[in-house]
């Protein structure tokens, strides 16, 4: 047949991408290259195979929120909310250290950190970078490595292992998101322990329900303008 195959006979071709066991897709023209994306994340954790992470299954792994997707991705990037939304007693704002709360700011990405209050709830020193480390208290360990991927996606390390965020648009619902939530362990037995020590499930839960209010609010008109603090928004500005 005369000009056959067009490029439009042919499937459509993706870029797909693999890292340890997460295997990544783009559906468009890629914003940048995939290993420059991830190359920090990576050097991040250098004591961490990826490969070693196990994929588990649970409830509510993908399930419809309440908010716009990009109201997920702000607050996630807002460490200003967590003394009020992750409040103690028995909250995130007492698992960590928030004096020592971090947020690391890349072409593509974000880095937020913050060490443990309890040493014993963070990651061994070979497991995460040199840079990570207090000369002044070798003692300290960071209790998590939250990285945010520019636009909508999260890779969440633990000492139990990893929890992937995705905020996904719903068409024609623009108050509705498409929430996934996927967990894989590192060490089987912390992993047990994610809610209870790192209180995976509580700040997931906490967060949901803060953006389904905050965008009832934002609805209704009465919502104010909020409050810009410079060096706890840095992620979302």
């Amino acid at each position: 047949m005369k000009d056959f195959p067009r490029e439009s006979d042919s499937l459509r071709k993706l870029e797909v991408e693999n890292w340890g066991s997460l295997i990544f897709v783009c559906m468009g023209d890629p914003l940048a290259p995939f290993h420059e994306l991830l190359d920090k994340v990576q050097k991040s954790i250098p004591g961490i195979d990826p490969k070693s992470l196990r994929y588990h299954i649970v409830s509510d792994e993908s399930r419809e929120v309440e908010g716009n997707w990009k109201q997920h991705a702000w607050n996630y990037m807002d460490n200003y909310h967590i003394r009020f939304v992750h409040k103690g007693p028995g909250g995130l704002a007492d698992a960590i250290e928030l004096d020592s709360y971090k947020t690391e700011l890349y072409n593509f990405s974000s880095l937020q950190w913050a060490y443990a209050r309890k040493p014993e709830n963070g990651f061994r020193p070979e497991q995460v970078a040199a840079r990570f480390r207090d000369p002044e208290h070798p003692d300290k360990r960071v209790f998590a490595l939250w990285w945010f991927i520019f636009p909508n996606l999260t890779l969440n390390f633990y000492p139990w292992g990893l929890s992937v965020n995705q905020y996904m648009p719903i068409p024609g619902r623009p108050d509705r998101t498409q929430f996934h939530w996927l967990q894989y362990s590192l060490d089987e037995e912390k992993f047990k322990q994610r809610d209870k020590v790192w209180l995976n499930k509580q700040v997931d839960d906490e967060d949901v329900e803060a953006i389904s209010l905050m965008s009832k609010g934002a609805r209704s008109g009465f919502a104010p303008r909020g409050r810009f603090a410079p060096r706890e928004k840095q992620g979302p500005y």
